[in-house]
This record gives C-alpha cells, sequence and structure tokens, in this order.
C-alpha cells in the first residue's frame, strides 16, 4: 500500500512538472508574438525601441563630444560710417563741394587751391592716380572749418602784387618782372587770371600766373597820363615826348633848354621804366 502510495505521487509529481513545461513551452511563443508585434508597430510608426532610443542618445552623446562647441557670441557688424560719396569721409564733419577741372590744373594745383592733400582728393573721387583727371571732370571736395576756400579775388591779386613787388629778391635782374606799381593795382587781376587757367595756366602757380600777367596785360588808356605824372611827381620833370620803339617800349624826350633831350624807356603795358 505504502508502495502504491509513493508510485501515484510520483505520478502527480510527473504530471505537475509536465504542466508546468507545457505552461513555459505555451508562454515563451506567446510573449514572442508580442514581442514581435511591437517591433511591427513601433517600424511602420517611425518611433523606436528602447533598445533602438539607448543607442541613438548614445552615439548622439559621442558626437557632441567630438564636436567642439560652437561659440555663442555672434560677430558684431561694423556699421557704416555716413559718407556723402561713399568716398570714406563724413559729411557732418565739414563740408562738400564740387570743383569743375579746367584746362591746365593738376591734382596739385587743386590741392594748393583749397588747402587740401593730393591724397585725400584720390579718395574722395576715387582716382587711380594723380593723371586721372581731365578738363570739365567734377571733382567732389571736402571742406572744414580749418580748411581754406577757393582762391577768390582778393586772395589771387593779394599774392600776384606781392609776388611782384617783393618775392622775386633772390632773381637775377635781367629775370624779374618789373612793374609800375601805379599801373599793377589799377588792373583787374582776377579776370587776367581767370584768362590764364582758360589759355591752360596751371592754377595756384602764381610766379607762372605773373609771367603771362607780364606780357598780356592790357595796356591802360590812359597809360601816357599816369606815367607823365609819375615822372613829375618823383623827379620833377615834364616829358615832352615819346617815340614807339617796338612792341610796347616808348622812347620819352623832356626838354632842357629848347632842346629835347632823351630820358628813360618805359613799357606802355607796364608803366616800368629804365
Amino acid at each position: 500500500m505504502q508502495k502504491i502510495m509513493s508510485l501515484l505521487m510520483c505520478c502527480f509529481f510527473l504530471m505537475a512538472c509536465s504542466d508546468d513545461q507545457a505552461n513555459m513551452q505555451e508562454e515563451e511563443p506567446v510573449t514572442k508574438i508580442i514581442h514581435e508585434c511591437r517591433c511591427m508597430v513601433n517600424e511602420e510608426s517611425g518611433t523606436e525601441t528602447e533598445d533602438e532610443l539607448d543607442l541613438s542618445e548614445a552615439q548622439e552623446g559621442e558626437d557632441q563630444l567630438l564636436e567642439p562647441e560652437e561659440d555663442e557670441q555672434q560677430p558684431l557688424e561694423l556699421e557704416e560710417e555716413e559718407t556723402s560719396n561713399g568716398s570714406g569721409f563724413n559729411e557732418s564733419n565739414g563740408n562738400m563741394s564740387t570743383y569743375t577741372v579746367q584746362v591746365g590744373d593738376t591734382l596739385n594745383s587743386i590741392a594748393e587751391l583749397f588747402n587740401v592733400s593730393i591724397d585725400q582728393i584720390q579718395t574722395w573721387n576715387n582716382l587711380s592716380s594723380v593723371n586721372s583727371i581731365y578738363a570739365g571732370q567734377v571733382l567732389n571736395i571736402f571742406t572744414t572749418a580749418e580748411m581754406a576756400e577757393p582762391n577768390d579775388e582778393l586772395n589771387v591779386t593779394e599774392a600776384t602784387i606781392n609776388y611782384i613787388l617783393n618775392g622775386q629778391e633772390g632773381k637775377p635782374e635781367a629775370e624779374r618782372l618789373n612793374w609800375n606799381e601805379l599801373f599793377l593795382y589799377e588792373l583787374s587781376i582776377e579776370d587776367l587770371y581767370q584768362q590764364y587757367i582758360t589759355a591752360g595756366g596751371e592754377r595756384g602757380n602764381i610766379e607762372n600766373f605773373a609771367q603771362y600777367l607780364t606780357l598780356n596785360a592790357p595796356i591802360l588808356d590812359d597809360w601816357e597820363e599816369r606815367f607823365k605824372g609819375a615822372i613829375y611827381q618823383s623827379y620833377n620833370l615834364e616829358i615832352t615826348n615819346m617815340i614807339p620803339l617796338g612792341d610796347d617800349l616808348y622812347q620819352t624826350y623832356i626838354d632842357d633848354g629848347g632842346i629835347a633831350v632823351a630820358h628813360v624807356i618805359v613799357s606802355a603795358r607796364t608803366g616800368y621804366y629804365y
């Protein structure tokens, strides 16, 4: 009986084990099917599984370690200065004017005329070289309160008179330009200066202009009376006659006891005598 009971218990134990093994075998395919279904759903929806998420996060962390950090500070943009013509000078600090290039002008003469530098004129007008100007060209000139305005009539007149009367001490006598002051002050020097520029003279070159003036100044209508008055005032002598010698030169005569005596030679243009 005892053996029978032992056999029955063994049978029950074997049956129980077989049932557990069967349950385990059945559970594994179900779990596998559920896992495969989840994978299919994730593939269709584009979502990643937990394993894939873990891998992608790890990869992203590695990429961040490998790539250098970008500087969050953005470069500052340079503010453009307000310029009158885009050539690099600020209109708020001075005055813009224009100048029309005349025949015979050079950058040097224009720079001297406005009391600026050649480089400044080139910069303001985008000139590639000092020879890139031409007659009729309009140049931008930038002047401040410290810069001189273009020579007006008074400046040209004073500069020319001062050069002729006082600025030739270092020259030989034969090369000097000689004028009678009474004649020189009667001229419209500014008008003659404009003629000089039109004829191709160099603007601002007072020495060259003085030479042009001496050769081309008009003869005053009353030059004889002016000259005679100057001689009488200076020497108490009376001019009685004048004989032309050619060009603008005249031989003058005075009366000496009823005899005509040659006195000085005078230029009808300049009033200078010798």
